[in-house]
């Protein structure tokens, strides 16, 4: 048995308004999904940075190997302990760059992420 039609403009216009999200929820939803492009975005670049600086570390560590390896007596354009306490010195300064980058964008995350919980709660 198929649905009665409705009676009235009333009842039409009951119906109609109950089956179209409010303005507000869309508003929400619009918002929670502008959210969670940007925690993609922010985790896409994270993700690069911490690359990065991986690889930065691995040519590091190798370059120090490279170093510690050197026989002696070999000739050096500068002194190499000069040299190691040079690269351990960037690589300290890049470590606590990526540290506080990660820190600083995790912090952001959390936070985004935190908004969008509340957002979706409220649709």
């Amino acid at each position: 048995s198929a649905a009665a039609p409705p009676a009235s403009l009333a009842d039409t216009t009951a119906i109609v308004v109950r089956d179209v999200p409010n303005r507000s929820n869309l508003d929400q939803i619009e918002k929670t999904e502008q959210l969670t492009e940007y925690l993609n975005d922010q985790k896409i670049s994270t993700d690069t940075v911490h690359l990065k600086l991986q690889e930065r570390v691995a040519e590091l560590e190798q370059a120090l190997r490279a170093t510690a390896a050197t026989p002696r007596g070999t000739i050096l354009n500068e002194n190499p302990i000069k040299t190691l306490l040079d690269r351990n010195e960037t690589l300290v300064k890049e470590v606590r760059f990526a540290d506080s980058t990660c820190v600083e964008l995790s912090g952001k995350v959390s936070a985004l992420e935190a908004e969008k919980k509340i957002l979706q709660n409220q649709i």
